[in-house]
């Protein structure tokens, strides 16, 4: 018994100097440790080592029960011995039935009695002789799960208590030694935080059993600060108040074996990264010189001989309709696939628990789970595999593309490995960066697409309308830009008015869209300013502009001519009859002169800000074009009051010397 070491805990610290004072005079035999509180009580069992604990049921304000029970099935080899008052001594048989093996009543003179007392208790327990000593049947004990032989690293198990959201608030030293924490860094820590990426799809399932009052189990892999993948069974069971609620889990991790194969897959030389920044930094450079389905083929393409799968495909978020579109299948056998399916939305976003989580992995044994089954049933002709593929442990990868908001724009699957797939804390990485490359390369490629179509829409514009048109009448010009935004916007109406010289009225000048008797009609209407002027409001403004959203009874005229019974009204089109997009034209003095007005856009969609700054700038053009007129006239007007005799009476321009 010489040098037994003793925890003492109560809540009252004058009771705990007392005990130690009065074991102080057996300092030979005793040595001694407290606890004021049941958190620092658990912490101190799993950093020590402990013959004996003095335990008082009225430690955390009358908690003893829930405590002693905590550290009954943590495992913990201590022996307890409870401290309790004579007015408590009907609760004595409770926690015998706990686990206590013996009891002392406090007393005024108990202090004197108390190294006594202690010997008598190790004496019984037989801590000379350190065998297992029977533990009395309790239907609240912890059972003890039979092991397979061969599956554990060591004998000893890694045990930790979780609150109900699942952060750490202890584990013993087993534990932390495996993960290379310490106790302050594993506390501040979730269960989940520990675990590999690409198992927390299965844990979260797997929560969802915790609160059966059964043993639950469950395999997976943890990290632990060296970044290294471990196998592990974690074990968890739930522990109820006196009202049944779950206030905690007691838990254990066993550590799994690792074999060969997955200790080669833990081996990382950094060789494939390098391959992929080389490749996507090339692929990255020719981007603005190759077609988009050729661009996605040589990314899958890519992936399949990364990671080792023989198809792979690409597909990109259409939020009209709510899925994701294949955009290309790429086989390293058979080449690109033309077969174009959709993925519901939904289903691959709740693939991805976190956020952030940017990997999934599906494996054939989730065919009946509803998150799984519309995505195994649709890439690749899952139920056609081989038999030899289908018993791989993960026939699916899901590689997340994301923008720089991180917000998720579309996916990569991977299928039919050519080996059995390991999920290693490596691949995981490299599938993490091949997912941030090609995100990185595609949200590149539509940059460079979208200010190529804009600069096209510019040049196009520019190019049709001609702001030089000086011979030219105000009608032709007006009409001439009419058509030129109709082209270079892909407005299927466009129309040019004018304020006019009694500045009440609004005049359309030009209308242009491919029916002709409408582009007449259209042409002739003419609206009041003041009446014009209530559609122009502030939630209505984009920019310089106005995109009417909803009915307005002036307008109305504009849509019964243009708009019939046919027009086209799918739910995909974001553009229906109700919107209008109109558009100031102000001279250099910033004094608006007229308006266009832009409807039924070829896509069907509402257009974006590039397309509304695309029109300002026409309505520009259009304000030089007429400012370069009438200056023009005006200088003429001049020249021929100046020499009448190089003009003719009916024309003030000049006449052509080469013209007889």
């Amino acid at each position: 018994m010489k040098g037994s070491h003793i925890l003492i805990t109560s809540n009252r610290s004058d009771y705990v100097n007392n005990a130690r004072q009065a074991l102080n005079y057996h300092s030979d035999e005793y040595s001694t440790d407290y606890a004021l509180s049941a958190d620092e009580c658990f912490a101190k069992l799993m950093e020590n080592h402990y013959q004996l604990l003095l335990f008082d049921i009225n430690l955390d304000k009358k908690q003893g029960a829930e405590t002693l029970i905590r550290i009954i099935r943590s495992g913990i080899d201590i022996r307890v011995a409870i401290l309790i008052d004579k007015s408590d001594s009907h609760l004595i048989q409770q926690y015998l039935e706990i686990g206590a093996i013996a009891y002392i009543l406090k007393s005024d003179d108990h202090f004197e009695k108390l190294p006594g007392i202690i010997s008598k208790i190790l004496k019984k327990s037989g801590v000379s002789q350190p065998e297992p000593v029977a533990e009395p049947a309790s239907p609240m004990r912890l059972p003890q799960k039979p092991k397979k032989p061969g599956t554990q690293l060591k004998k000893e198990l890694s045990r930790f208590s979780i609150n109900p959201d699942g952060v750490f608030s202890s584990a013993n030293q087993q534990l932390q030694t495996k993960l290379g924490f310490d106790s302050k860094e594993i506390i501040e820590r979730k269960l989940e935080d520990i675990l590999h990426p690409a198992g927390l799809s299965d844990y979260f399932i797997w929560r969802e059993h915790w609160k059966t009052d059964k043993i639950s189990d469950h395999k997976t892999s943890v990290v632990g600060k060296a970044g290294i993948a471990l196998p592990v069974e974690i074990s968890i069971f739930p522990i109820r108040n006196s009202q049944q609620q779950i206030i905690r889990y007691e838990g254990t991790i066993d550590f799994l074996k690792v074999d060969a194969e997955q200790a080669a897959a833990n081996f990382d030389n950094g060789s494939d990264r390098q391959f992929m920044l080389k490749k996507f930094h090339h692929l990255i450079q020719l981007s603005h010189t190759i077609a988009t389905r050729q661009f996605f083929e040589k990314i899958t393409l890519m992936a399949c001989k990364i990671f080792g799968f023989q198809q792979a495909s690409l597909f990109l978020l259409d939020r009209r309709r709510g899925a994701f579109v294949q955009q290309t299948t790429t086989s390293e056998t058979n080449g690109a696939n033309q077969k174009q399916p959709e993925i519901p939305q939904s289903s691959i976003e709740r693939l991805f628990i976190k956020p952030q989580q940017s990997v999934g992995f599906i494996s054939h044994a989730d065919t009946g789970n509803q998150l799984a089954a519309p995505l195994i049933a649709e890439h690749a002709g899952f139920n056609h595999q081989k038999e030899s593929d289908r018993s791989n442990n993960n026939n699916i990868v899901i590689l997340k593309l994301t923008d720089q908001r991180d917000k998720s724009f579309g996916y990569i699957s991977l299928i039919k490995p050519t080996r059995p797939t390991i999920q290693s804390l490596q691949l995981y990485q490299k599938l993490e960066l091949f997912s941030n490359l090609a995100s990185i390369a595609i949200e590149n490629y539509y940059w460079i697409l979208q200010f190529k179509k804009r600069y096209h829409k510019v040049e196009r514009l520019f190019a049709s309308g001609d702001i030089f048109r000086l011979d030219s009448t105000e009608p032709e010009i007006i009409e001439e830009f009419a058509w030129s935004v109709k082209s270079a916007l892909d407005f299927n109406l466009v129309m040019v008015g004018l304020i006019g010289s009694s500045k009440n009225r609004l005049n359309v000048k030009a209308a242009a869209c491919e029916n002709r008797d409408k582009s007449i009609q259209l042409s002739k209407l003419s609206f009041p300013l003041d009446e014009l002027r209530k559609v122009f409001k502030l939630e209505h403004r984009i920019s310089k502009s106005y995109l009417i959203e909803q009915p307005e009874p002036l307008l109305a005229k504009i849509k019964d001519l243009y708009y019939d019974s046919e027009s086209e009204t799918s739910p995909n089109r974001s553009w229906d009859r109700r919107h209008t997009l109109i558009t100031p034209i102000y001279r250099p003095n910033n004094k608006i002169i007229g308006f266009i007005f832009a409807d039924d856009p070829i896509d069907g969609q509402i257009p974006n800000r590039e397309t509304i700054h695309t029109l300002e700038l026409s309505a520009n053009q259009i304000s030089i074009a007429l400012e370069n007129r009438a200056r023009f006239q005006h200088m003429q007007m001049k020249a021929y009051y100046l020499a009448p005799d190089q003009y003719t009476q009916k024309n003030i321009y000049p006449i052509n010397p080469n013209q007889n």
